[in-house]
C-alpha cells in the first residue's frame, strides 16, 4: 500500500520489542554491503516508507527503517533490537512467509521443513503475537514491520509487499542467490517462487507497496498487457490521512485493507490478488485533492475509492476522465444531481451513501417519534447551526415543510465556520432561545466535541442532535463525559446485527480497537462493491463493463444494502427514499448511553430507547413563526 505520511514508531516503542543491550553507548550499524543493495533499490519501489528486521553478520538484529523525501533521496536508520515479542529467527522467517501469502506447504518448501513442522511455528506465532488467525498476524506484521530481508529463499518475487518489490530490484530483477536458512545454514531449495497463494496475505495500514516503474513509449505493447494482466489488481484510495479529518481517514484505511485481506485469503478475483495504493489528500483543498487523483492515476489503478472530499467537482471530473469506475462516501445532494442530468460523462462515477437532504426530515421525524412516544419537550422551538462546507443542506425546503407540518417553530438557522467556530457566543445566543432541539451538522470530530464540552453545561436541557461526527472514535475521546446523551444521525452506519457485529470483531482483531460507527463500514463494503463487480466481468480493465456491473449490483454490506441502479448512481436511504430496507442503507439515530453509542432507531435495527432529559414540562404546539437568517 503506498501512502504518504506513514507512522514510524520511535526506538523501542513498538509492543513487545525492546532495544538490545550495546556496550560503551548507542550501537552503531555495522557496514554491510548486502544492505546497500536494499538501499539502492528503494527508490525504485515507489514507497514512502519501509521497515523490516536485519540480521548483522556478527548475529545481532537491527530495525531498519528507510524513507524517501520529497527529493527521491533515501534516509537510512537502524536501531538494534531484539525480535519482537520474543520471536525466534525461524518463527520471524515463517511469520515473513506468511504475509507474503505462502501456505504452509510453500513454507515448508523453502524452509526445508514439513508442513507440520510448519504448522506449529504457526502456533506458536499467533501465541506470542496474540492473534487468532492468519490474516490477523499478516495484518499486524505488515503493520509494524515483523518482517525480514534478504528473504529466506530464491527464485522469482511475485509477492506484492514492499519487501518483494526490494528484494527483485536489489537482485537486479534475476533469481540470484540469497541468504541460507538461519537455522540449518542449507541453501533452500532453488525455483521457489514467491508467487501468493489464494490465501493472500492483507495490505494493511502502513504497508507501503511497489509502484510501477513510468511507462515508456519503447516498451512494447504485448509486454504492457502481459504486465498488466500479471500483476495485482490496483484498488487507489484517495483518503484524509492527516489534519482535522485524520481519525476519519485511519478508519476508511483500516476498513478497506480488512476487506482486501479477507478477498485475498479467498483467492482473490480470479486468482489476481488485490493491493491497495493509498495516498493522502487533503480533502479541503481542489489542488490537494487533484493532487492525489493525479498520483493513484500515475499507479495505474484499475478503480478509484474515497470517503468525502469536499472540493466534490473536482474529484468527479477527474474520475470521470480517468475511466475508471469510482466510488465513493460522499453524502452529496448536488454530486447525485450532476450524475443524474449528465449520466454519459458520469457514467463511472458512484455515490455509496444516501445524500444530506433527508437528514433535516430526520432530525424532524425523530422529534415527532418521541413525543408521540411520551417525551414532553419544554417548547416547539428548535435551532440549526450548520458549517461552510459543502453538504450541509439541513435546512431545506423538505426540512421546513416538515416542521411547519408538525407544529416546530426554526428559532434559529446559523452557519459558522467547519474550524474553529466561536461555541462560547453561539451557544449564548441559544441560551438565550431556550429551544427544546439543536441540530449540529459539524462534521468533524473535534469541533463537535468543543461544541458538546460548552453545550453540556449551558443547555442540560436541551436536546443536542448532531450530525455523523460522534461516529468517529476521537469523538468520545474528545468530549469524555460531555458526549453523555448526545443524539446523532448518520445516514449510513454500521448496524448492530450478526453482521455487523462480526465485522466489528474482525476488525478489533485484526487492529486491536473497535472502528467507528460509519466509515469504517463504509470502507470495507466499497472494496467488496468493486470486487463483485470486477469478478463479473472477463476483463477488469474493461472500465465500462466494471460500472455496469456496478449498476446492476444488489450487496447486503455490513453498513445495510446498496442498490445504485437510479440515475444518480446513489444509495438509497431508509425510509427517506426506499419503505423497502433490503434496498438502502437505515437512516440511524444512535444515542450515547454510559459512554457507548446505542442504536435507538429505526426499527428494526434499534437496540435501546432514547433517554430523555430530566424536565417534564408540558408539550404545548406553538404557532410557528418565521425562520431567522
Amino acid at each position: 500500500m503506498t501512502r504518504a505520511g506513514s507512522r514510524y514508531d520511535a526506538p523501542g516503542a513498538l509492543p513487545g520489542q525492546t532495544a538490545a543491550p550495546a556496550r560503551g553507548g548507542p550501537a552503531a550499524f555495522p557496514p554491510d554491503a548486502r544492505l546497500q543493495a536494499y538501499v539502492r533499490a528503494f527508490p525504485g519501489c515507489g514507497a514512502d516508507v519501509a521497515s523490516f528486521h536485519w540480521r548483522a553478520d556478527a548475529g545481532s538484529w537491527f530495525r531498519v527503517k528507510l524513507e524517501a523525501d520529497a527529493a527521491g533521496r533515501v534516509r537510512f536508520a537502524a536501531e538494534p533490537v531484539a525480535l519482537p515479542h520474543r520471536l525466534t529467527a525461524r518463527e520471524l522467517d515463517v511469520l515473513t512467509l506468511l504475509a507474503i501469502g505462502l501456505s504452509n506447504t510453500d513454507i515448508g518448501t523453502v524452509l526445508f521443513a514439513s508442513p507440520r513442522t510448519v504448522s506449529t511455528h504457526v502456533e506458536h506465532i499467533l501465541a506470542k503475537l496474540g492473534q487468532a488467525s492468519r490474516t490477523a498476524a499478516a495484518a499486524m506484521a505488515v503493520e509494524r514491520g515483523y518482517l525480514r530481508l534478504p528473504l529466506p529463499g530464491r527464485g522469482p518475487v511475485l509477492g506484492s509487499l514492499t519487501i518483494c518489490q526490494l528484494e527483485t530490484l536489489a537482485r537486479g530483477g534475476q533469481d540470484g542467490e540469497v541468504e541460507p536458512d538461519l537455522e540449518t545454514g542449507q541453501q533452500p531449495g532453488a525455483g521457489t517462487a514467491w508467487r501468493p497463494r489464494a490465501a493472500g496475505a492483507p495490505r494493511m495500514a502502513g504497508a507501503p507497496r511497489m509502484a510501477e516503474p513510468p511507462r515508456t513509449s519503447e516498451r512494447p505493447r504485448a509486454a504492457e498487457r502481459r504486465r498488466t494482466a500479471e500483476r495485482p489488481l490496483r484498488i487507489g484510495s484517495a483518503l484524509p490521512l492527516s489534519g482535522p479529518a485524520g481519525g476519519d481517514g485511519q478508519q476508511m484505511v483500516k476498513g478497506s485493507a480488512l476487506a482486501i485481506a479477507e478477498i485475498n485469503a479467498r483467492g482473490g478475483i480470479g486468482g489476481r490478488l488485490i493491493e491497495q495504493v493509498v495516498v493522502d489528500a487533503d480533502i479541503f483543498s481542489p489542488d490537494g485533492v487533484e493532487r492525489a487523483f493525479r498520483r493513484l492515476f500515475d499507479s495505474d489503478v484499475d478503480a478509484l475509492t474515497s470517503g468525502y472530499v469536499f472540493p466534490e467537482n473536482v474529484a468527479a471530473r477527474l474520475a470521470a476522465e480517468y475511466g475508471a469506475p469510482y466510488v465513493h462516501a460522499m453524502t452529496s445532494q448536488s454530486q447525485a444531481e450532476i450524475v443524474r442530468d449528465n449520466g454519459a460523462v458520469f457514467r463511472n462515477v458512484f455515490q455509496v451513501c444516501p445524500t444530506e437532504v433527508n437528514y433535516g426530515p430526520g432530525f424532524i421525524r425523530f422529534l415527532d417519534h418521541e413525543c408521540a412516544r411520551g417525551w414532553q419537550p419544554p417548547s416547539r422551538r428548535i435551532a440549526f447551526v450548520d458549517t461552510d462546507l459543502p453538504s450541509g443542506q439541513m435546512v431545506n425546503a423538505r426540512t421546513v415543510s416538515a416542521a411547519e407540518q408538525s407544529g416546530w417553530e426554526i428559532s434559529s438557522a446559523r452557519t459558522v465556520s467547519a474550524i474553529g467556530a466561536d461555541w462560547s457566543a453561539l451557544i449564548a445566543e441559544l441560551e438565550r432561545l431556550e429551544p427544546a432541539a439543536v441540530m449540529i451538522a459539524q462534521f468533524l470530530a473535534g469541533e463537535l466535541a468543543a461544541f458538546q464540552g460548552i453545550a453540556a453545561a449551558r443547555l442540560p436541557g436541551t436536546v443536542i442532535y448532531a450530525i455523523y461526527a460522534p461516529s468517529v472514535p476521537e469523538f468520545l475521546e474528545a468530549a469524555g463525559q460531555h458526549a453523555e446523551g448526545i443524539v446523532w444521525a448518520t445516514l449510513t452506519g454500521t448496524y448492530s446485527d450478526s453482521i455487523g457485529r462480526r465485522f466489528r470483531a474482525d476488525y478489533s482483531e485484526a487492529y486491536g480497537e473497535p472502528p467507528g460507527w460509519s466509515h469504517a463500514g463504509i470502507a470495507f463494503d466499497e472494496i467488496h462493491l468493486l470486487a463483485r463487480a470486477l469478478m463479473a466481468v472477463q476483463h477488469p480493465r474493461d472500465f465500462a463493463a466494471v460500472s455496469r456491473e456496478l449498476r446492476r449490483l444488489r450487496y447486503r454490506g455490513v453498513n445495510g444494502s446498496y442498490f445504485l441502479d437510479n440515475a444518480e448512481q446513489s444509495g438509497l436511504g431508509f425510509p427517506d427514499t426506499t419503505p423497502d430496507p433490503s434496498l438502502g442503507l437505515a437512516h440511524l439515530v444512535l444515542q450515547v448511553q454510559n459512554g457507548s453509542h446505542r442504536i435507538i432507531s429505526p426499527a428494526p435495527y434499534a437496540e435501546s430507547s432514547f433517554r430523555r432529559p430530566a424536565y417534564r414540562p408540558a408539550c404545548r404546539p406553538t404557532r410557528p413563526r418565521a425562520l431567522s437568517q
